[in-house]
């Protein structure tokens, strides 16, 4: 097993302890017709949402559209960091998928 470490600027430090590879994950659209948690607009979420997301809160990076609906990955009405860790945990760890309970 490898060890890899992510650094996303403000200091967040995420590791991984197996090899990095992004997967995609389809089966997690909202009602509305958005994938929640793909900040980038490319319909499945993976490293480059997280990435997307961490520059848009802390690197003046790109808005996700619409920001509350699509970066509020963990649906407690805000986008932050807590969104980032969430979408993480999701592609890396097998953590629930992005999704508001209806």
């Amino acid at each position: 097993m490898r060890r890899v470490i992510f650094i996303f600027g403000v200091g967040l430090v995420l590791l991984a302890t197996s090899v990095v590879a992004e997967v995609p994950s389809r089966t997690h659209s909202d009602t509305a017709g958005f994938v929640r948690g793909d900040t980038n607009g490319d319909a499945i979420i993976t490293l480059a949402d997280v990435i997307h997301l961490m520059q848009y809160l802390y690197g003046n990076g790109p808005v996700p559209v619409p920001v509350h609906d699509v970066g509020d990955a963990n649906c407690d009405s805000d986008v932050d960091v807590i969104d980032v860790v969430y979408i993480v945990n999701h592609v890396f760890r097998g953590g629930p998928k992005p999704k508001c309970p209806n």
